[in-house]
């Protein structure tokens, strides 16, 4: 990992879409605006002349634009792959706009992208506005959960749950001329479960297609799924429970993972990691108390097994400045010292990050 910022405290994304082959586009919650785009499958849209209300209050004085539910996946029947867009109005087809994209927890089973506003549920929401106001687009985006896929028969369905949110990830780049965004300039970052997927996104080589039947059939796979920063704050380090049980879990540290063993190497998130991986910013501040499965499943131990990972493959980090680092201030026992940066919230990460 060439950089991360490491925090660890002891506290005890309304759209219309046709079949396969035709175009997706997005349009506002009350107006049918739509465009062909000849002889191609991939979808084609344009924005909306208006925008509808946002659900983080007016966005007029910091010049924004808000649209939601707008459909990535023309392949999905249960039209849950959608997204919702706040784009400040500073951003043009010339001086496009960075992107933060927010992935919402629950397990991959449940929650929305509106968990987005909710103070409660995500503790970074006051955040949509400072990053408009700093001129940077915000996304946060549905996905289908693995019981969808569950339905359709289909087996590991975390794994389907992750394609989708790939697919956005692809779709917001296919269309970034559109959207005014930057696809060179995006960061993403979630909590729980959002954790898990925003590890994968960006610990993970470039899924990008590189079969040109399939690109040619759908351009939006041609897509990278590179991005600059990773945000990952009171989440699982590792889906892998094999993993889990090897360095932390049920051994002299009296957590008893549940279950059982499940081993899953393709969501084996720290085995992803390497030197030219993105910007990395953790942060946990759970307590720790293994008395539940969910306390568990958010224990701090995950943060401490990523940044010994991260010691690993980037040993000279701290030296070289590639850490924001302050006195170690948090221990557990057999864990050793973890380091917390000094005045850096993941706001700015980001825009340290994306500018």
């Amino acid at each position: 990992m060439k950089k991360f910022i490491f925090l660890l405290f002891s506290t005890a994304f309304y759209g219309c879409e046709k079949n396969q082959t035709s175009t997706s586009f997005i349009q506002e919650q009350t107006t049918d605006n739509c465009i062909e785009k000849s002889n191609l499958a991939e979808p084609l849209f344009i924005l909306p002349e208006g925008s509808v209300a946002s659900p983080v209050g007016n966005l007029t004085a910091i010049s924004a634009k808000f649209y939601t539910n707008i459909l990535y996946n023309a392949s999905d029947t249960t039209q849950k792959c959608k997204f919702d867009i706040f784009i400040p109005n500073t951003a043009t087809t010339f001086k496009e706009s960075s992107l933060v994209i927010y992935i919402h927890g629950g397990g991959f089973n449940n929650r929305s992208k509106e968990d987005a506003y909710n103070i409660e549920r995500h503790p970074y929401a006051a955040d949509i506005k400072k990053y408009l106001k700093k001129g940077i687009a915000f996304v946060t985006i549905d996905f289908r959960n693995k019981d969808d896929f569950n339905v359709l028969g289909n087996t590991n369905q975390i794994e389907h749950s992750l394609g989708d949110i790939k697919r956005c990830l692809q779709f917001l780049k296919y269309n970034s001329v559109q959207l005014k965004i930057n696809k060179n300039k995006i960061g993403v970052y979630g909590g729980s479960s959002g954790g898990c997927a925003s590890l994968w996104l960006g610990l993970n080589d470039n899924m990008a297609s590189v079969n040109s039947e399939e690109i040619m059939r759908d351009s939006i796979l041609g897509e990278s799924t590179r991005v600059l920063a990773v945000g990952h704050y009171n989440s699982q380090c590792s889906l892998d429970k094999q993993f889990l049980i090897d360095t932390y879990f049920n051994n002299e540290n009296s957590c008893l993972f549940p279950g059982s063993v499940d081993p899953s190497p393709n969501l084996n998130f720290p085995l992803f990691i390497t030197a030219d991986d993105p910007d990395l910013y953790i942060f946990n501040d759970n307590d720790t108390d293994c008395s539940t499965t969910d306390k568990i499943s958010h224990h701090p131990y995950h943060a401490i097994i990523l940044k010994n990972k991260i010691d690993e493959v980037w040993p000279t980090g701290i030296s070289t400045g590639k850490m924001v680092v302050t006195i170690p201030i948090y221990s557990i026992p057999a864990a050793g010292s973890v380091l917390v940066s000094k005045n850096k919230s993941l706001f700015n990460f980001m825009c340290s990050r994306l500018k």
